[in-house]
């Protein structure tokens, strides 16, 4: 079983996805990140398990070289590909929290600050946006689930998007940016 935590597709050669393995066995826990387009495919698991019950923050990275995509975990990479997947078509369906095998579950756990950004974002931008500064600089794209509808692009470049299916409420230890 896999449970979905972020998910931008268009086709089924488009398509960015972060699962949790919720299978019995050894790599129950782990993240695997895929990303796939009309040229390239790129496939790996994080290095730890993370069904642990705690709060981590997340952070996936495409890059123009090696390596091309790479996930950090509380700020500390847990896996990338020396491998280019090329690219993807800008104007994809993001899902957060999706249950991969059964369109009617949810992933289980809690996500807080579920957000998309088209910018090279450091590590260190990274771990400063969840604790709620918004990265410096021109933002072409930065969707986040605040819980209107419809959701706004923040980039102020009229991306917005529907949240449903779920419900946004503040979360530790985050704060209230958006004043829920």
């Amino acid at each position: 079983a896999w449970l979905g935590i972020h998910s931008e597709e268009t086709a089924f050669n488009k398509i960015i996805k972060i699962i949790m393995d919720a299978s019995a066995g050894a790599n129950n826990g782990k993240l695997e990140i895929t990303w796939r387009s009309p040229t390239g495919i790129v496939s790996f698991e994080t290095t730890s398990a993370w069904d642990d019950n705690a709060w981590h923050w997340l952070l996936l990275v495409r890059r123009s070289s090696s390596p091309f995509v790479q996930v950090y975990i509380d700020g500390a990479s847990e896996g990338s590909s020396t491998t280019d997947p090329g690219t993807n078509n800008q104007s994809m369906t993001i899902l957060w929290g999706f249950d991969n095998e059964n369109a009617n579950s949810s992933f289980g756990g809690t996500l807080a600050r579920c957000a998309a950004f088209a910018r090279a974002l450091t590590v260190e931008e990274a771990r400063s946006y969840v604790y709620n500064r918004p990265p410096s600089g021109s933002v072409d794209f930065w969707h986040e689930m605040v819980g209107g509808s419809p959701e706004p692009d923040w980039s102020g470049n009229g991306r917005n998007g529907t949240l449903t299916g779920t419900s946004v409420a503040d979360h530790a230890p985050i704060g209230p940016m958006f004043g829920f």
